[in-house]
């Protein structure tokens, strides 16, 4: 579900700033909490689009809102109704992704030129065939397609984003520690931009500066964590002590691992028994 919820919120942002997909009727349906009614709504404002961008993009929200209430014969004709091939093919890997049928995804979506597809929907759908090809055990197919979804997306927050996203698969299914940190270099240098949300800002911070230290450059990893300068959010202030804790303790330095352990437990209790199982691997 958080797979899926993810890749609905990337996809509609790419919509409802387009100029011609009626901005106002698109935000006070996306505000509607209620699926369904969402999914009417915007299949009755396909209905009345003048324009084809407009048709295709209300037909795609409300195909995004069945599957969300899985109801799974709707989002597929609504996906059918959809003309611009490029974005009825990016539907049908959204279902296919939040669905987890990461196989099918695959066998569908091959031999599809995402290169060649709209400039807006490549990394996203990139993203997913990248994951599914992990999952897989497919790693060639996976990386080149890795390589496309973070060299696709243009804008700073959005390549911040990816990024991370890309870095999951790394974390998840390709253990290639090096590779990830190489990744993730990328997108240090967007770091302090206002336009990347903080939430993404610490997951990249803290996994690279964890990188650095299983590639052998703890002292730098900490270095880089303690210059950090992030928001004040408990769960991100935990990640960071947390992180600067595992840091301390690939150095040897179990004093300054547990103060560090110690902190994150006191600032986010709900994760302490993340912090509890380190400690205990310390104490070994």
């Amino acid at each position: 579900m958080k797979i899926f919820a993810a890749a609905i919120a990337a996809a509609c942002s790419l919509f409802l700033a387009a100029d011609e997909v009626f901005p106002e009727a698109f935000q006070r349906i996306g505000r509607m909490k209620n699926a369904a009614e969402a999914e009417k709504a915007y299949s009755e404002l396909a209905q009345s689009a003048r324009k084809p961008v407009q048709r295709d993009a209300a037909f795609h929200a409300a195909a995004q809102k069945a599957a969300k209430a899985k109801n799974y014969e709707n989002c597929e004709r609504y996906i059918a109704a959809i003309s611009d091939s490029d974005l009825r093919s990016f539907a049908a890997m959204e279902m296919r992704f939040g669905r987890r049928q990461f196989k099918q995804l695959v066998e569908e979506s091959k031999d599809f030129k995402l290169e060649q597809w709209r400039e807006d929907l490549i990394p996203e759908a990139a993203y997913m065939r990248a994951y599914c090809y992990a999952w897989m055990k497919k790693r060639d197919e996976a990386l080149k397609d890795i390589t496309l979804a973070h060299t696709s997306a243009a804008a700073p927050a959005a390549k911040y984003r990816m990024i991370q996203k890309l870095s999951n698969i790394y974390e998840s299914f390709i253990p290639d520690n090096a590779a990830e940190l190489a990744l993730l270099q990328l997108a240090i240098p967007y770091t302090q931009s206002p336009a990347v949300e903080y939430f993404y800002r610490q997951r990249v911070v803290c996994r690279y500066a964890y990188l650095l230290g299983k590639t052998g450059k703890a002292d730098e990893g900490i270095e880089f964590l303690l210059a950090y300068r992030g928001d004040k959010a408990a769960s991100r202030v935990f990640k960071v002590k947390q992180t600067l804790g595992d840091l301390y303790a690939m150095k040897g330095d179990k004093e300054k691992a547990m103060k560090y352990y110690q902190e994150a437990k006191k600032i986010y209790p709900p994760w302490a028994k993340a912090v509890d199982r380190s400690i205990k691997a310390l104490q070994q």
